[in-house]
C-alpha cells in the first residue's frame, strides 16, 4: 500500500521479486505492493487454505481440507484483520472503515466465514464456466510453475481434471448453501461479469445502492482513474492465451460439471454471457 514506509515497501517488493510471482503472473494478474491483493496469506497462517492445492499438487491435503471444519482458519483470519484495523485505523484515531476482501476460495467456506464475520455482506460475480475455467487454468498453471517443472500435455490434462472438479464442487456447494439458508442468501448481491466489464462505474454504483452505501464523488473519481490506468497497462502487456483443449477438457465436460451452478444462475436470472 502507498502508505507503507519506504523501508517496508522495499522489503515487500524484494519478497515479491524473490518469490517469482510477479514474473509468473505477468499478463494474467497485476502483482505489486501498491495494488489491491487477495488476503489468502492470512488463511495460510492457519495452514488450512485452499490456495495450497492451487499452488501444489497435494490431493491428500485437499481431501483433508474438504472434510475439516474451517472455523479455526477463519478465527486466525479475523484476529489478523482486527490487528490491521487497529494498526491502520484505531491507533491513528481514524474513523472505522469497511474492509473489502476478495478471494474466490471464500466460497468454499461460507459457513465459517459467515460465523467469523456475522455482519459481512457478499458480492459474487458470475461468468459462464466455459469462459472463466480456461482463464483460471492458465493462472493455475502459472502458479504451479513456481514449484514444479513445466507441465507436458499429460500434466496439463491432470491439472484440468483436478481444477474442474474443485471449482465445480465449490460453486455448486455455495449455490446449494445459499438456496438452503435464506438469511445468508439475503447478504449477497449477484453481479454479471459481462456487465462489470462493460460498465464498471455503473456496476459499482449499483452495488453501493444495493447495500445502502454512499458512493462519494472522490471515491468515484479514484475508481475511474484506476480503471484508466489499468486499461493503459493492459494495452502495453502481452496477455495470456488459453483454451479448454490445452488442458484436455471439452465444453461438454464443463457444462456437465457446472450444471448445478449454471442452473442456480439461470433461476436467479443472472446474465453470465
Amino acid at each position: 500500500h502507498d502508505a507503507l514506509p519506504i523501508s517496508r515497501r522495499r522489503y515487500a517488493q524484494d519478497l515479491l521479486t524473490a518469490s517469482g510471482i510477479m514474473t509468473a503472473m505477468r499478463g494474467i494478474h497485476a502483482v505489486d505492493v501498491g495494488e489491491p491483493e487477495e488476503e489468502f496469506s492470512l488463511l495460510e497462517e492457519s495452514f488450512a487454505a485452499w490456495t495450497y492445492p492451487l499452488r501444489f499438487s497435494v490431493p491428500g491435503y485437499e481431501r483433508w481440507l474438504a472434510r475439516r471444519d474451517a472455523g479455526f482458519a477463519y478465527e486466525v483470519h479475523r484476529q489478523a484483520m482486527r490487528h490491521l484495523s487497529w494498526q491502520r485505523g484505531t491507533r491513528l484515531g481514524a474513523r472505522p472503515r469497511q474492509w473489502l476482501l476478495k478471494m474466490p476460495f471464500h466460497l468454499a467456506e461460507l459457513p465459517a466465514l459467515a460465523s467469523a464475520y456475522p455482519d459481512a455482506v457478499f458480492i459474487q460475480t458470475h461468468r459462464t464456466p466455459r469462459e472463466f475455467l480456461p482463464s483460471w487454468l492458465s493462472l493455475a498453471e502459472s502458479v504451479r510453475s513456481l514449484s514444479q517443472d513445466t507441465l507436458d500435455a499429460g500434466g496439463k490434462a491432470a491439472l484440468g481434471a483436478e481444477q474442474l472438479e474443485l471449482m465445480s464442487r465449490m460453486l455448486a456447494g455455495a449455490a446449494r448453501l445459499r438456496g438452503a439458508a435464506p438469511d445468508l442468501d439475503r447478504r449477497f448481491i449477484d453481479v454479471s461479469y459481462p456487465d462489470l466489464v462493460a460498465d464498471p462505474g455503473r456496476t459499482a454504483g449499483e452495488i453501493y445502492q444495493h447495500f445502502g452505501w454512499t458512493l462519494e464523488e472522490q471515491a468515484r473519481e479514484r475508481m475511474e482513474r484506476w480503471q484508466r490506468e489499468q486499461a493503459l497497462r493492459r494495452r502495453a502487456e502481452r496477455r495470456h492465451r488459453y483454451a479448454l483443449s490445452d488442458y484436455g477438457l471439452t465444453e461438454g465436460q464443463v457444462d456437465r460439471a457446472f450444471s448445478a451452478y449454471t442452473q442456480f444462475a439461470q433461476e436467479s436470472r443472472i446474465r453470465m454471457e
